[in-house]
């Protein structure tokens, strides 16, 4: 999907502060993945697409969780702010298009990490913890 449809669309789902951060650590994993030698288009792609689902709230989570058919386990039942990840790869692949398995993981593991994590994944991880916020 072209970035600048995605851009377009983002700022139709999330809050004016969510997709400025989202712009952010789009920019700082292009950075980082030109720096080791990545796909810089899939790490800005998974950056601006890492929070698509961070602002909703958790009823609407709880229902996407069911629609999408999305496996959950106690720890994150128990931490409900660890489901916006898990329905953001959902959103982004139903609703974006996206169907690179690097790019959903990658947002899957944006909140709190994973075991194995490939280099989209810690490029995106940082780049959400470094995102210089500007207004």
């Amino acid at each position: 999907m072209d970035i600048d449809l995605i851009k377009v669309r983002l700022k139709e789902i999330i809050s004016e502060e969510r997709f400025v951060h989202s712009v952010n650590v789009s920019r700082v994993a292009r950075e980082l993945a030109l720096r080791y030698d990545y796909n810089a288009d899939n790490a800005e792609i998974a950056g601006l697409l890492h929070d698509c689902a961070k602002d909703l709230n958790y009823k609407t989570l709880e229902k996407m969780i069911l629609e999408y058919n999305i496996q959950t386990d106690e720890i994150i039942q128990k931490i409900p702010k660890l489901l916006h990840p898990l329905v953001g790869a959902a959103i982004a692949e139903k609703e974006f298009n996206i169907q690179d398995p690097a790019i959903l993981k990658a947002i899957k593991a944006h909140s709190a990490g994973a075991a194995q994590m490939s280099l989209l994944d810690k490029i995106i991880y940082l780049s959400d913890k470094i995102e210089p916020f500007e207004e």
